[in-house]
């Protein structure tokens, strides 16, 4: 059995290969706007709790409500 040339959506016959080449154009647009971006680092602020040395700064739920900060 030979490959179709067509696809089938809701009765209506598409060519395969018109639509394999605009999915091509798609992903050559995505590739070229991706590489054109900037690329920002920004800084992160990392939560005292994040790290383990951090964890351990932290006050703990026991101690905080010892300290009457109920």
């Amino acid at each position: 059995m030979a490959r179709p040339d067509t696809i089938l959506i809701e009765d209506r016959a598409y060519s395969w290969r018109a639509f394999v080449e605009q999915r091509k154009a798609q992903l050559e647009a995505w590739r070229k706007a991706r590489r054109s971006r900037p690329r920002f680092r920004c800084a992160r602020i990392v939560a005292p709790g994040a790290s383990a040395p951090g964890r351990y700064q932290e006050p703990t739920l026991l101690q905080w409500l010892r300290e009457g900060n109920r």
